[in-house]
């Protein structure tokens, strides 16, 4: 059915194994990240990171966070081939007002990533989207690895704040699923999106941002009915 699963920063693409047990379709990573190799130097956007996403006729975009924004930029820029999304907290911050809090929330997080080491860099980013004590309560391997996709974030950032697609020309079914216990940045994208596409099922459950991979069975249950229900 020419799914795609786009996943989100410092993840890969098997944190959607599970539904694509049900659900086949491509895995994707993305530069950076799991089986990908490392983004291209210079200026980076999602026009430079969607390159290398297979793209079809008939997609079912499903994806996470940085994976749900990666989605809109595909589906406003092809939208006669996007026949579904199905997202879980897209941080598509240019979609805010500039002047919003809750867009400078997001922008002074990536501020704060610049310019400090990769191990204080990969802290400010877990914990601003897990809670604090987050980073801190793994183990030291996976300190690590998080530290080491640190600047790879800082270029998934830099397509986020630079990208200027708009989604109002996408008609296809949308399931948009927001955490009760997100940061404000990411819960604001959802509602904005809900305001500007009557066709979005806006779905809150109780979880956090990283609700695809801290709370599957509050997440991976409700996008697999929506699956199922369209096919």
């Amino acid at each position: 059915m020419g799914r795609i699963y786009l996943h989100s920063s410092m993840s890969d693409s098997r944190q959607w194994r599970a539904l694509h047990n049900d659900f086949d379709g491509v895995l994707h990573d993305f530069y950076g990240y799991g089986e990908a190799p490392p983004a291209p130097p210079g200026p980076f956007s999602f026009a430079v990171e969607a390159a290398r996403i297979p793209l079809n006729t008939a997609m079912t975009l499903i994806g996470h966070s940085y994976g749900a924004a990666a989605s809109l930029h595909l589906a406003s820029l092809h939208s006669q081939q996007a026949r579904l999304l199905c997202l879980y907290e897209p941080v598509a911050f240019w979609l805010l007002p500039e002047e919003s809090t809750e867009r400078q929330e997001a922008e002074t997080l990536a501020r704060r990533m610049a310019g400090v080491d990769a191990a204080t860099a990969a802290r400010t980013f877990v914990n601003y989207w897990s809670g604090e004590g987050a980073f801190e309560s793994l183990p030291a391997r996976s300190q690590q690895k998080l530290a080491s996709q640190a600047p790879k974030v800082m270029k998934d950032f830099e397509a986020l704040i630079g990208e200027q697609s708009d989604p109002s020309n996408i008609t296809a079914p949308m399931l948009l699923m927001v955490g009760k216990h997100s940061p404000a940045s990411s819960r604001a994208v959802a509602f904005e999106l809900a305001r500007r596409l009557p066709q979005a099922e806006l779905v809150e459950v109780d979880a956090g941002h990283m609700g695809p991979i801290q709370a599957p069975d509050k997440v991976l249950p409700v996008m697999a009915d929506f699956l199922r229900r369209y096919g």
